[in-house]
Parts: structure tokens; C-alpha cells; sequence
């Protein structure tokens, strides 16, 4: 449940922060239905001035009880359905990642995320208060969790599917003309591009090398998120997708919200992992601090002791139990952590391909010695 947990309270701080934004919209700009809109709905249906008002309130309030873990479904749902509402009644305002969020916040409502990540622990259901037996146990109905996976790989498919029918963006027009955009945006903040700099991001081959990179990656990830074999790949590439497109490109919630989501695809577990380090050992202590810090999962508990681990080196200051129970020591401690800790994630693939370069050349070196 600690997943779900998590997916709630981030989910809601989106939705919450978009929110905000309208109401500081409405309060500058005016009314949305003062000027041109384009109702979805019967003109009846389309709310006042002060209703919308009133609905915004409502959806930030619904959103902070979200968040806090406070009748957490019943809010994430109201939440939902009013900005489904709301655009509704303004075609002008729908954003494809706006929608996204409040579906993805809608079938949240229908799992058990309510169950973990509650700021106000003492104001939970006495139901809510009972401590599973076990923490890791998928109970209530998955149905909602499956819909959401499949949401987000229809967002890759629909995306990556229209790029490659639009021939401007499969031949990189699109991108190269946003790349000029961008250099310019550069400069006219006061900083000097290098002309091989500018000549490379207007070059038409580099725009449709990486048109068709772009392409493929959201096709890629609309597969490979849903086979288990290639789900942790498929994550290592969203995350790098994600993250280069919300430093290059203005896409509001859209990157935010997929790596939310992202939550829903790592194993439930907590505490099934055990790292064991030597407080006498600097650098190990300092390794320990770094995994607390950013074990935002609760993968792991953190054991200040010298060789407890059976089988342990006695010299390895730091080594840890994987939750099947093998040890791990040596640069596998950090390949393993890398893969298993959110913010060190992006450093799981270059590890994983270094440590088998380094594999490789010390069986070429071996094997070179034993023909000697």
C-alpha cells in the first residue's frame, strides 16, 4: 500500500498546484466565460462565475485532504471530477497532460491509497488505523492499478503514434525549428551560443536523428512498461526522457506526473532489505546516510554492525541482504542500490554497463594470464 501511498500524496500535490494556477489565472485574467470558450456541455451546464470560483475552492480543498491522507479517496475523486468538469465546459482549457492527471487521479480513488504516506495519523478510520499483517500484501482491488498502466501506455502510443504520421515531425522539422526557438530564447537572456552549437541544433539531419530517437523512445516505452523483462530498462529510459524533455521543453505537469506514476511500477516491499554497515568506517557511515536519505520507498533498514552478515568479507565496511535473502558486497552494493533508490536510479544503467566492461576485461586479463 505504500505505493499507492506515495502515487496519492504526488498526484495531489500536482492537481493541487494546477489548481492554485487557475485561481490565480481567474483572479488576473478574468472569468474564462467573459470572453471566447467553447462548452463541451449544454450552455445550461456551463457554471457562473461564482460557482466556478466555488468549484475551484472545492477541488483545492479536496486536493489538500488528499494529500494529508484525510478521507483521501473521497477527496481524490471529488478532485477528479471536478477538473474533468471543467474542462468540459472550456474545450479551450484542455491540455492532454491535464486530463491524464485527473484520470489518473480518478482511478487512484477506486485503490487503497489511503492506507499509507497520512500526515494526520490520530483523525484515521479505526480501519484504516489497523496495521496490515502484511505490509506487502496487494489487498482490495488491482483493477484500478492495471487501468492506470494501461492509461500511461496509451499516453506513449497516442504520442509517439502521431509524431510518426505527422511527416514534419518525423523528418524533424518540428524539432529543428524548436531548437532555433530555444537558441534564441538563449541569447535573448544575454548569453552567447557557439555558432557550432547553433550550426548542430539547425542542422537538418541532427533535428531528424532526434525526431526519430524521440519516436521511438515513446513507442518503446508504450511496450516496454507493461513486459516485465523490460520494465526496468523501460523505467531507466522514462526517467531520462522525462527529465531532458522538463529541462528542454515546456510541458507543465506532463513529466511530473509520469514519473508520479512511475511509483506504481517498483515492487511492493518495505523493509525487505537489509544494509549492513561499519559505523567505524567513514565512508561507510556516509554510505548509510545517503541510502536513508533517499530510500523514499522503505526498501531498506540500516544496520550499524562489523560482520553480522553470514558469510560476509570481514574487510567489506559495507554490505547488504537482498530480499531473496543472498549477500551482496563489493561494487554489487551499489549496482543493487542504484537500482532500488529513486533519485540514484539514473545511475543504475552507466554502473550496470561499467561493471560489465570491467567484468569483461578482467576474464580477458585472466585469460591472457593463464595461456602464459
Amino acid at each position: 500500500m505504500i505505493l499507492l501511498g506515495l502515487t496519492r500524496v504526488l498526484v495531489s500535490a500536482l492537481l493541487l498546484y494546477s489548481t492554485v494556477k487557475l485561481l490565480l489565472k481567474l483572479r488576473s485574467a478574468g472569468y474564462f466565460a467573459d470572453f471566447f470558450y467553447m462548452p463541451l456541455v449544454p450552455e445550461a451546464l456551463v457554471p457562473s462565475a461564482g460557482v466556478y470560483t466555488a468549484l475551484l475552492a472545492l477541488k483545492v480543498a479536496a486536493c489538500l485532504l488528499s494529500l494529508l491522507g484525510l478521507a483521501s479517496r473521497p477527496a481524490l475523486l471529488a478532485a477528479a471530477a471536478i477538473g474533468l468538469y471543467l474542462m468540459l465546459c472550456d474545450r479551450l482549457q484542455y491540455h492532454n497532460n491535464h486530463y491524464v492527471a485527473h484520470l489518473v487521479a480518478l482511478l487512484l480513488a477506486f485503490t487503497r491509497c489511503d492506507r499509507s504516506f497520512l500526515a494526520i495519523r490520530r483523525l484515521r478510520s479505526p480501519r484504516s488505523a489497523e496495521p496490515d499483517a502484511d505490509p506487502n500484501a496487494v489487498r482490495g482491488p488491482v483493477w484500478a492499478v492495471h487501468l492506470i498502466k494501461v492509461q500511461l501506455a496509451l499516453v506513449y502510443l497516442t504520442s509517439g503514434g502521431s509524431k510518426l504520421l505527422d511527416a514534419d515531425w518525423r523528418g524533424g522539422e518540428v524539432m529543428r525549428l524548436r531548437y532555433l526557438m530555444g537558441v534564441d530564447v538563449v541569447q535573448g537572456r544575454g548569453y552567447e551560443v557557439p555558432d557550432s552549437i547553433r550550426e548542430l541544433l539547425g542542422s537538418a539531419l541532427f533535428a531528424s536523428l532526434t525526431s526519430k530517437a524521440a519516436i521511438a523512445t515513446e513507442l518503446f516505452l508504450a511496450v516496454g512498461l507493461l513486459v516485465p523483462r523490460t520494465r526496468i530498462p523501460a523505467l531507466w529510459v522514462g526517467v531520462l526522457f522525462h527529465l531532458g524533455i522538463q529541462i528542454f521543453a515546456k510541458v507543465d505537469l506532463f513529466s511530473w506526473l509520469m514519473l508520479s506514476a512511475y511509483v506504481l511500477y517498483a515492487t511492493p516491499e518495505i523493509r525487505q532489505r537489509t544494509l549492513h554497515f561499519d559505523p567505524e568506517v567513514p565512508r561507510a557511515r556516509r554510505a548509510a546516510r545517503v541510502v536513508a536519505a533517499c530510500d523514499w520507498l522503505l526498501r531498506y533498514r540500516i544496520v550499524p554492525s562489523r560482520n553480522t552478515a553470514s558469510g560476509a568479507d570481514p574487510g567489506a565496511p559495507l554490505c547488504l541482504v537482498d530480499r531473496d535473502g543472498s549477500l551482496v558486497t563489493g561494487r554489487g552494493v551499489w549496482l543493487t542500490l542504484f537500482r532500488s533508490l529513486p533519485p540514484l536510479f539514473p545511475l543504475w544503467l552507466p554502473a550496470r554497463v561499467l561493471q560489465k566492461v570491467l567484468a569483461r576485461r578482467r576474464r580477458e586479463r585472466g585469460s591472457a594470464t593463464s595461456h602464459h
